[in-house]
């Protein structure tokens, strides 16, 4: 019998098989941290984020966007003019009109007509370069079209050679270019780093020169050495060249060897005309401030701050980092942030640091404030969050446990944790707060064991009625906790098993316990790092369940549906499942390296076949990279709720308001049950028409998938005491025969 009980949970709230996108949308709840209630719970993660000022919705006050690597995603804020963090409030709406865009993203109004447009890194594979797409409005929200460089290939930036050819401008997906009016003549140039990685080349932008004005973008490589200084190729030390006219010689990098990123801002410091430069360099953990000593047409750095700024807390935070002028405070000075460039190894939690312009534009000086600027208001659980539904303290509430790849370490090592985050909310309103950062210890495996990337899902494996704790890994291994507890009990678990039946399933493993063949034995669904989906089928029992531990030998089918989540020509596809039963036919939901979330059906009577895809972005969900995706009812409404996890470590929720059809259930042969009052505190009567004689069977299934009780009933007209189950919402599953019913109970 246990084989439905979480189907069954599912396919009493789920609104129907055909889903439509459309009907996807963004769900408020509350999350508290700290005491504190945090006022962007959903925009997090940050892990790599690249900050600009624009006006999202024609309002006249800059708002933010941030762009972070790490997921390839773009977040957008709406400023409130608070002189506070608290000025900033997720307005995930607007982001809907920024494009797909990988690399980096600056945004700057090329044309001067008040609107930014966007610079960004190439979408030609294999080839360096920007494209650009011009700023608009529509409805009073920003969008953006791609402009069409005809001179150069790839449709990408490019400049004049002497030959008369256009070759790309080279900038690549690690490096951050300064896009800045350098020369003061009033059109935008373009500061990076050669391919040597040591020079800082200036592109100069001819549009005014060549009479266009503003509206064209036509570059030349105007000087090779800006600044006349060299950047060690290994390491951000700095060579200040001696002659205006003669570029350093100490370093001569080879293109080959070139180090992997530099990041540039540009501004003027001392109010001179000339612009000075702060760096960012992939294997420093500082900024390192540059001063201009030449003029607007001719540069020659003159003195540096290798730990910039020194005469305040200097920044200090691994690794590779790039600063960013604007004003966060609306106090009309702009101010310096820096934050991690490195999408692949970082800080990813305490990792914006807001520096304040206590001076003014013209001279500023910069005053440390805190390092988790914006990033306090979030949900943020380090580097990845690999969500699962539970009422871990049998309340009768939805709660929620969290894993993630990892907390940043230096030298590669990992804090991989187990976050347990409690409904503290109500029936109909969940909230949620942050009850243990460790649940369980799971972080003391990291280095015992090195276990990380820990991906948690709940099911009854031993068929006693409780959840059972099941943890996917890094290495590939399953990482058992029985739950002891007994059905409608706080969970209580035993010694883990750190090797579960010795299944190895690949790297990066994501798992789910459900009935795939019906067989009412639950088995194993496996998703691991190469895109692919395993399924374990269980050979043994109901109590002592048994699975084939090597994903190629018979009966287990190493590519279940022929799914194949991989990003090419890339090898990581990172799929996560979770399949549901939906009017007595499974539908599988898989998240993905890409962060798209896939829907497959033609699954039952079919499962050594090929799948078929019904929708390769649910929901238009956009939540970045690696994505993991639960699913339950948490208000009681009747309607599907939806968490993402992403690679930043944050959380997205989503619901819909579709209505519950009222014949979700596996068997035909339905009964026709009343139970009266509904709501109920203390006592509650079924009663089933049609039927005066007949086995009656009652089981009470919480809101997770939880059996709180299972009794025979004498008569088909019988009464049952609710006083010791706690507040919830149950589903009442009656069975007389082969016939089966089932009905919602709101217990007060």
């Amino acid at each position: 019998m246990n084989r439905i009980f979480l189907s069954f949970l599912v396919v009493f709230i789920f609104f129907g098989k055909k889903t439509d996108a459309q009907d996807i949308r963004r769900f408020d709840v509350g999350f508290e941290k700290n005491g504190l209630d945090l006022q962007n719970p959903f925009a997090g993660g940050l892990n790599s984020p690249e900050i600009n000022a624009v006006d999202l919705n024609n309002d006249g006050v800059l708002d933010a966007h941030f762009f972070d690597k790490s997921g390839e995603v773009h977040i957008t804020f709406l400023n409130n003019g608070s002189t506070t963090g608290a000025a900033y409030e997720f307005a995930p709406e607007y982001a809907e009109n920024f494009p797909d865009t990988k690399g980096w993203v600056l945004l700057r109004d090329y044309n001067g007509d008040g609107i930014m447009d966007m610079f960004s890194y190439s979408d030609s594979p294999g080839i360096h370069g920007l494209k650009v797409h011009q700023g608009s409005y529509e409805n009073d929200k920003i969008t953006f079209t791609r402009l069409f460089h005809a001179d150069g290939p790839h449709n990408l930036l490019s400049f004049l050679i002497p030959n008369g050819t256009y070759p790309q401008i080279a900038i690549t997906n690690e490096d951050l270019p300064a896009i800045d009016d350098i020369d003061n003549d009033g059109d935008l140039d373009i500061l990076t780093f050669d391919l040597g990685g040591a020079t800082v080349e200036m592109y100069k932008n001819l549009s005014v020169e060549m009479g266009f004005g503003l509206d064209s973008l036509k570059f030349e490589l105007y000087d090779d050495c800006w600044g006349n200084f060299k950047e060690a190729g290994l390491s951000s030390e700095i060579q200040l060249g001696t002659d205006t006219d003669i570029c350093p010689s100490l370093w001569n990098p080879v293109v080959d060897t070139r180090h992997s990123g530099s990041t540039i801002l540009s501004f003027d410091d001392n109010n001179d005309g000339d612009k000075e430069i702060i760096l960012g360099d992939l294997s420093g953990e500082t900024l390192v401030y540059l001063e201009n000593g030449g003029d607007s047409e001719n540069s020659f750095i003159v003195d540096f701050d290798p730990t910039y700024p020194s005469y305040d807390v200097s920044v200090d935070m691994p690794i590779f980092l790039a600063g960013f002028y604007l004003d966060m405070d609306n106090d009309g000075k702009k101010d310096l942030i820096a934050a991690p460039n490195n999408f692949k190894s970082s800080e990813d939690n305490e990792n914006i640091w807001f520096y304040k312009n206590v001076t003014d534009n013209e001279f500023p000086a910069f005053e440390f404030q805190q390092n988790d600027f914006l990033v306090e208001t979030m949900i943020d659980n380090g580097t990845g969050a690999n969500p699962a539904f539970a009422d871990v303290n049998a309340d009768g509430l939805m709660d929620m446990v969290v894993g993630n790849i990892t907390y940043f370490l230096p030298g590669g090592n990992k804090d991989s944790r187990l976050f347990l985050y409690e409904n503290v909310g109500t029936l109909t309103t969940p909230k949620y707060k942050l009850a243990d950062d460790n649940y369980l210890g799971l972080n003391q495996y990291n280095s015992t064991s090195s276990y990380f990337n820990f991906s948690p899902t709940f099911g009854d494996l031993d068929n006693d009625g409780d959840l059972d704790l099941l943890i996917g890994e890094e290495t590939g291994k399953l990482v058992y906790f029985e739950n002891t507890a007994g059905a409608g009990n706080p969970f209580s678990f035993g010694m883990a098993d750190l090797n579960y039946q010795g299944i190895d399933a690949g790297q990066g493993v994501n798992p789910q316990i459900v009935d795939v063949n019906r067989d009412g034995l639950n088995d194993l669904l496996v998703g691991w790092r190469l895109g692919k989906i395993i399924y374990y089928p269980n050979f043994g029992t109901a109590s002592d369940p048994q699975f084939e531990p090597d994903q190629f030998t018979a009966p287990n089918i190493s590519s279940f549906g022929e799914i194949d989540t991989r990003i090419y020509p890339g090898f990581d596809g990172s799929a996560s499942p979770k399949m549901i039963d939906v009017d007595g036919e499974y539908v599988l939901y898989v998240g993905t390296q890409r962060g798209r979330i896939e829907v497959f059906e033609n699954i039952d009577g079919n499962l050594d076949g090929a799948f078929t895809m019904v929708d390769s972005t649910f929901g238009k969900i956009r939540e970045g990279q690696i994505t993991h995706l639960d699913i339950a009812d948490i208000n009681g409404n009747g309607k599907m709720d939806y968490i993402v996890g992403n690679s930043r470590g944050g959380l997205g929720f989503f619901t819909s308001d579709s209505a519950v059809p009222n014949n979700n259930l596996v068997n035909n042969n339905l009964l026709n049950i009343k139970v009266l009052p509904n709501p109920a505190s203390d006592f509650v009567y079924f009663e089933v028409d049609g039927f005066k004689e007949g086995k009656t069977q009652l089981r009470m299934i919480s809101s997770v998938g939880q059996i709180v009780l299972e009794k025979s009933l004498p008569y088909w007209k019988s009464g049952i005491d609710l006083r010791r189950l706690p507040a919830g919402i149950y589903f009442c599953e009656i069975t007389i025969g082969e016939n089966r019913g089932m009905k919602k109970l709101v217990k007060k």
